[in-house]
């Protein structure tokens, strides 16, 4: 945005100078409401991160709780012979530890070996702005698969949800194409022998 004048060759040099210097002082303001608004998104995708974390470290330790609170009804109906309940309490119980749902927080950097190829790969993860991107639906094994949900779509800035990251092999791919999309800029890059795809599961 700028100030909206018609410049007039008639205009004394006076008149041009407060112009320019009206114009001048307008690009400092706009620059100076960019780097607010810039902090003021990174603060808030912090903070929503934090409480988040804090969220699922509170749903975490009850979940853990109420499996300590079920083993002894466990045992209780397994010494009664009521095998059919004991087995349904302990289904619930194996649900509640960590571990065992396939789930796994997700890495900086997603690293990937040839025997990975094909393979998927179930990630909680936050969706993010910062990290490493290069490519385009298809992204670099080095890259950060929390920036790459975001890019694909798959997740917004601060959202937390499980993501299913699926390995491909790209040693025939030539390039990884960049672009901008949902706000985040990826790179190119040339080959890589590696990459992943990420979607909901």
């Amino acid at each position: 945005m700028s100030i909206d004048l018609l410049y007039d060759e008639d205009l004394p040099s006076e008149a041009r100078d407060l112009i320019a210097a009206a114009e001048k002082e307008v690009g400092k303001l706009q620059e100076k409401a960019e780097r607010d608004i810039a902090r003021i998104q990174k603060k808030a995708e912090e903070d929503t991160q934090k409480a988040q974390s804090t969220r699922d470290a509170a749903v975490q330790a009850r979940q853990q709780a109420l499996a300590l609170e079920l083993k002894p009804l466990q045992d209780a109906y397994a010494r009664e012979g009521k095998l059919d309940e004991a087995l349904a309490i302990r289904a619930q119980i194996r649900r509640l530890r960590p571990g065992t749902s396939g789930i796994e927080p997700a890495p900086d950097i997603l690293e990937c070996r040839a025997e990975d190829v094909g393979k998927s790969f179930l990630f909680e993860m936050v969706g993010t702005s910062r990290g490493p991107l290069w490519g385009t639906d298809v992204y670099t094994a080095d890259s950060n698969p929390a920036i790459a949900a975001v890019h694909a779509g798959v997740l917004k800035r601060g959202e937390r949800a499980v993501v299913k990251v699926t390995v491909v092999d790209t040693r025939e791919r030539h390039s990884f194409e960049g672009s901008l999309r949902n706000g985040i800029q990826s790179d190119p890059w040339g080959t890589w022998d590696f990459g992943f795809q990420v979607a909901r599961p």
